[in-house]
């Protein structure tokens, strides 16, 4: 099947209309591509990646004690709001 190509200028007020050359099939790389992993590094790499995870979920996170008016909150349960005149 042919594609039609127009030129700028033409096609539109009757001009001629111009058809591409079929294109040529390029012959197909050389490439060696990504080589496969060997089973004990894949295992290795799971491992690692394991190890990694547990090791960032596992850590105590650190909060500073509660003191001033977040303790008072904490303690009673009740938050006071007020303002002066």
């Amino acid at each position: 099947m042919k594609s039609k190509v127009q030129l700028r200028g033409e096609g539109l007020s009757g001009g001629s209309v111009w058809y591409a050359p079929p294109r040529k099939k390029r012959a197909p790389r050389a490439t060696a591509g990504p080589q496969p992993i060997p089973p004990q590094e894949t295992i290795v790499r799971i491992l690692s990646a394991v190890a990694v995870a547990a090791l960032l979920f596992n850590t105590p996170v650190l909060a500073a004690d509660l003191a001033g008016t977040l303790k008072t909150i904490k303690d009673t349960g009740v938050i006071k709001l007020g303002y002066l005149p």
